[in-house]
């Protein structure tokens, strides 16, 4: 199933809010039929004091996109476009309320900031570059219930085929079924992008005019620092010898020296001679791309950079792996749990999905050492967010379905120079094999780069492999791609033109699909399959046999006995079926421990062997508010009576019937409970018998 008109939705009706010519007094109204859905645009008609607010409905769903712009201020001094996106879910629209602690929509989850993220990414390279006022888009959507197909593919686009956003995760997607899908993708997209213009066309107002300062300066200084420093700037961008740290040193120091030469020039501020420095390295490492074919690091524009792997790194953990590539550098640690570790997803929208719990999750950890930073103290970031995602994606339709355990896969970037995400999709499926985990195929993952001449709409560009991170940042492009042997099953294309051609877009996966089959070479040689058995640090799942009608004895008050077996041994207790629960011990011996103590509790719950019917003989040993403990026959366990069952009266206590600790009374079993297998016992009944006598 292509998701790619819900994508469009979403990117255009934003997109185009870009522009910010959407609202009037009057509701105007534009249309779509895609596929058996009818799409719907509406504005003019709610948040009229925004600059823009479009509602795009489709079927029971609909999405409020509204924009704010800051267009009266220039002098906040940004450099480059603050754009803030939110993506916030309601949960009324789909009839619940939320499960916060103040029962409010409260701050924005996971799924949310992930969608946040691939809005973002689809407007940001639809601004034109010299637009830097603050903008902020917020949409408001029902939740749909996600379905399960082989292939979750959103692409945002424009017109002449061109793609600006891709994400797709999918069961290891081969090239050809990936081509048909963008093919159809853009055969929506097409319609959704007529109704669009007819919605423009109809209600638009005229594009904000905004002047960009002090063009003459900037052109000035440009010429300058080309004067002086092109030849040292070209001769350390071209020594192969530098790493990450000498390179960046190098160019600071150059920089450096071109402010000091500017002197105390008033009319030019260091910002702005900053500014024009960093275009312009962006402008001499993309020149030598384009005219020269070299890179930086000396590397052909489809070569690797050197990878190295260490699998079982330590011992103790149950499964571990290091990944280099380059100056990039990912440690993967596996650590299983019990089942009931797995945890539930964050947002209703999940909620809605068959499979409420996540056994597999991967967690992605971006130190500020990795980059010799300090780190901002915070627990994780969007872009952590959104990497660990994507690394996730990468691997999870790998991990078989059946695994007993819950597997969490712990990624942490330990040296940062291009592509983490994809590193840590490869450390990842290397630390599972270590673990154990028979997982279909190794996955690796690669990042794909390019420079063009995006101003001049020339077939002048060229693609990348396994870019740095200079190349990432001076490049128009950074599509990761993921996958195994037999197909794809992540991707994630950013970039920073205007759209990749139909063209461009195929070389780059194929480049991808080449790249992949590179690194699964160097991790095979590293470690061909899973282990075939776990470590010895592994913890031990067992199935115990425990008919229903004695699991009462290990959960009733409260569950006491269970708890106490926990508190002892560590090892967790759960609910298999009808006639088997599941013990998860940490070692062989806190199992058998555990083991040893049921069998206990079930000899002591279980001796006293009742006849259906028969009156006997008690004693009273505790009273409780709400009943009585009984000793059926000496050395048992007390078994209880509730009040209801001690009188044919409504009685509120044991004790205004005048029964005492210590006293005998005469009840009748009617065997176990069905629903927990407890005895049950009366004395109401033996009373009215006795009184028709």
């Amino acid at each position: 199933m292509l998701r790619s008109k819900h994508c469009v939705i979403l990117k255009r009706s934003t997109a185009c809010l870009r522009r910010l010519n959407q609202i009037r007094s009057k509701t105007t109204l534009s249309s779509s039929i895609i596929g058996e859905k009818e799409f719907t645009f509406k504005t003019g008609h709610v948040a009229r004091f925004a600059d823009a607010a479009v509602v795009v409905e489709s079927g029971d769903t609909a999405i409020l996109a509204t924009v704010v712009s800051k267009t009266r201020d220039q002098s906040s001094g940004f450099d480059g476009l603050p754009l803030q996106v939110d993506f916030r879910q309601s949960a009324a629209a789909v009839g619940r309320i939320p499960t916060t602690y103040l029962r409010r929509e409260m701050q924005q989850s996971d799924t949310d900031i992930i969608t946040s993220r691939i809005i973002d990414r689809s407007i940001r390279p639809m601004f034109p570059d010299s637009f830097s006022f603050e903008t902020q888009i917020i949409i408001n959507p029902l939740n749909e219930q996600l379905r399960h197909t082989s292939m979750n593919l959103l692409v945002s686009g424009t017109k002449n085929n061109r793609a600006v956003m891709i994400e797709m995760d999918g069961k290891e997607i081969e090239i050809v079924v990936f081509e048909e899908a963008i093919r159809q993708a853009f055969l929506d997209i097409d319609k959704l992008l007529s109704s669009i213009d007819e919605l423009e066309k109809n209600a638009g107002k005229q594009k904000i005019n905004f002047e960009v300062g002090n063009i003459e300066g900037k052109e000035k200084i440009h010429e300058h620092i080309k004067t002086v420093a092109e030849e040292q700037l070209i001769h350390i961008l071209m020594d192969p010898t530098h790493d990450k740290i000498s390179r960046d040193v190098a160019v600071n120091d150059l920089r450096k020296m071109i402010l000091s030469a500017f002197g105390d020039n008033s009319e030019l501020s260091s910002k702005l001679i900053n500014s024009a420095w960093s275009s312009f390295v962006k402008f001499t490492l993309r020149r030598l791309i384009l005219e020269q074919g070299i890179r930086c690091d000396g590397r052909n524009l489809d070569e690797f950079r050197p990878i190295s792997i260490e699998v079982d790194v330590y011992k103790k953990l149950h499964g571990s792996a290091l990944f280099q590539r380059g100056q990039s550098q990912v440690l993967g640690t596996v650590t299983f749990d019990s089942p009931d570790s797995a945890f539930h997803p964050d947002s209703l929208a999940q909620l809605l999905d068959a499979q409420q719990k996540k056994s597999f999750f991967l967690h992605y950890e971006f130190p500020g050492f990795a980059v010799n930073e300090f780190s901002s103290g915070r627990p994780f970031n969007r872009r952590e967010l959104g990497h660990g995602f994507l690394a996730e994606k990468s691997l999870k339709h790998v991990i078989p379905e059946n695994f007993p355990y819950c597997v969490r896969l712990a990624c942490q970037v330990l040296e940062s120079n291009g592509s983490t995400s994809m590193a840590s999709a490869c450390v990842g499926s290397l630390a599972l094999f270590d673990a154990g985990v028979p997982i279909k195929s190794h996955v690796a993952g690669v990042a794909i780069g390019m420079v063009s001449e995006a101003e001049k709409e020339t077939e002048n560009y060229r693609i990348l492999t396994d870019i740095l991170g200079i190349e990432d940042y001076a490049g128009d492009m950074d599509f990761k791609m993921a996958g195994t042997k037999r197909g794809f099953t992540a991707m994630q294309l950013d970039l920073k033109t205007g759209g990749l051609t139909p063209k461009q877009l195929i070389e780059a996966v194929e480049a991808g699909r080449k790249g992949i089959d590179h690194v699964l070479g160097k991790m095979n040689e590293a470690i061909k399959k899973p282990r075939e058995s776990f470590k010895s640090t592994v913890p031990i799942m067992a199935t115990y046999p425990l008919p229903l009608h004695k699991r009462s004895i290990l959960y009733r008050n409260g569950g006491y006995n269970v708890k106490l077996i926990q508190a002892e041994t560590g090892v967790k207790i759960s609910v298999e079926d009808d006639s088997n629960v599941s013990l998860f011990a940490q070692n062989p011996e806190k199992l058998s421990v555990a083991k040893k103590m049921i069998e206990t509790m079930m000899e002591d719950g279980t001796s006293l062997e009742l006849d259906f019917g028969a009156v006997y003989k008690v004693e009273i040993v505790d009273i409780q508010e709400n009943g009585v403990f009984v000793r059926v026959k000496p050395g048992t366990r007390p078994l209880f009576i509730a009040n209801r069952h001690l009188d044919s009266r409504k009685v509120n206590h044991a004790s205004a019937l005048g029964i005492e600790i210590g006293q005998n009374i005469h009840i009748q079993y009617l065997g176990r409970d069905e629903a927990n297998g407890s005895h049950r016992f009366s004395r109401k009944m033996l009373q009215a018998a006795a009184s028709r006598r």
